[in-house]
């Protein structure tokens, strides 16, 4: 197994916490590794989803953005910025894929947003 930077896994895990997740007693398994933490893509995870193409969406809460990328980690979308208008967001979380929209709270502006996994 590849070995996590202490740093990655400890924001991921309060991400979960932050967002209102339990684990119940259930393990972490590592599924899939990107970004870079030196280069510092991701910030602030805070919600991550996967499609049945292996299609990865994240929810950087810091930058305040929603990226998607293939399953290489090659980032092919990001949209997004700190703001309240349309296509604006701040603090999204808990990514969820209904078919082909996603959908996630958008905690600091008290909405819940749906998008296409286009992202448009």
């Amino acid at each position: 197994m590849n070995s996590i930077p202490k740093k990655a896994l400890t924001l991921f895990i309060v991400s979960i916490f932050l967002c209102g997740f339990s684990l119940n007693g259930a393990s972490l398994k590592l599924v899939k590794e990107i970004g870079d933490c030196d280069g510092i893509l991701i910030h602030r995870p805070n919600g991550a989803a996967v499609s049945k193409d292996r299609v990865i969406f994240v929810a950087d809460s810091k930058q305040h953005y929603v990226a998607k990328f293939d399953w290489s980690g090659k980032l092919l979308k990001k949209i997004g910025q700190r703001g309240q208008g349309p296509g604006d967001f701040n603090l999204p979380c808990q990514l969820k894929l209904y078919g082909d929209q996603l959908a996630f709270p958008d905690y600091g502006n008290k909405r819940f947003v749906e998008i296409g996994t286009d992202l448009k």
